[in-house]
């Protein structure tokens, strides 16, 4: 590892503690963090890694509407404080892929003024019972997809939970900013057509602008910008976050030419395209052998120096399962 990069480790909801029935999210066992999670902190600390993402599940916290699980928050608080005595900082991360079932239910991002009803709700919480602890805040893990899958394909939803995400990502700033930094988790890659006619260069142009070019837009100059339709500006939008965060799938590549291109351009992308702020990439290298998954992480390092010599500012660097 290098002296230029810092280290962190991601550590999701549904990978690190598995199924939570008061969730949307289909059953999965996880990797029993709710029993284990200080060897798994001290674990992280022998390796170098001094900083972790953990998901702070708003369906376990808040499993019916405005009622707080204090067993879950003390919890996530013992977490914290056993990994700052490690030399481990603590982000948050309020939305994961899950959802609550109370809100999925009566339609999430889809339905814009009851997301701005509960979401600010959870939000102050989180920071009344956090707050203290926190290194970091990651409002919404890939906002983008969590708009795509409340509009479930439909224009008509799509049209409402996009603004509605965004203007979940402009509440969750007013509440969270202040002395502990507020970072982006774009999840973003290189969108390809599947062939070379007009319909489908036209479907990945504006996959390629829900994915990158909205987000990038909206944080840069406070206008959210749907395909086919007029930019509407939402005040306080504009440079609404500390950290340009983005994520990358690196298991399709097949090289590690592959990877150091992909991250490369990612890092390129998001410091021209995007606010002027310091950048964090979170990796998912694919690799199930830890041994592969160590050369991925090199790879990806690599690609930091680069962009770091590019005059790029990269800060903090994140495995991802």
């Amino acid at each position: 590892m290098t002296s230029l990069i810092s280290w962190g480790a991601v550590l999701p909801t549904q990978v690190w503690l598995g199924f939570d029935p008061a969730s949307d999210q289909t059953p999965g066992e996880g990797a029993g963090g709710a029993l284990q999670w200080a060897t798994d902190i001290e674990a992280l600390a022998a390796v170098g890694v001094d900083a972790v993402r953990i998901g702070v599940a708003w369906a376990r916290v808040m499993p019916t509407p405005g009622r707080l699980h204090g067993g879950w928050i003390e919890w996530s608080r013992g977490v914290a404080t056993s990994a700052a005595d490690h030399g481990v900082a603590v982000w948050w991360c309020l939305l994961e892929r899950g959802l609550p079932g109370w809100f999925a239910d009566e339609g999430g991002f889809a339905d814009q003024r009851f997301a701005a009803r509960w979401w600010p709700r959870w939000v102050e919480a989180a920071a009344d019972h956090l707050g203290d602890v926190a290194a970091g805040w990651v409002p919404i893990d890939d906002p983008a997809g969590v708009a795509r899958r409340a509009g479930r394909d439909d224009p008509a939803r799509m049209s409402e939970s996009l603004p509605a995400t965004a203007q979940a990502w402009r509440d969750a700033w007013r509440l969270l900013r202040g002395p502990a930094p507020v970072a982006s988790c774009l999840r973003v890659g290189m969108v390809r057509p599947r062939d070379h006619t007009v319909p489908a260069l036209q479907e990945a142009r504006e996959q390629d602008h829900l994915m990158w070019g909205l987000w990038l837009q909206a944080w840069r100059t406070g206008v959210v910008e749907l395909p086919g339709r007029a930019g509407a500006e939402l005040e306080d939008l504009a440079g609404s976050l500390d950290v340009m965060g983005l994520w990358i799938n690196a298991a399709d590549a097949t090289s590690a030419n592959e990877v150091e291109d992909l991250v490369m351009s990612v890092l390129e992308r998001g410091s021209e395209q995007g606010p002027q702020r310091p950048l964090h990439v979170s990796v998912r290298p694919g690799q199930e052998d830890p041994q592969r998954a160590a050369d991925a992480m090199d790879v990806v390092a690599s690609a930091i120096r680069r962009a770091q010599g590019d005059g790029v500012h990269v800060q903090r660097a994140w495995l991802a399962p």
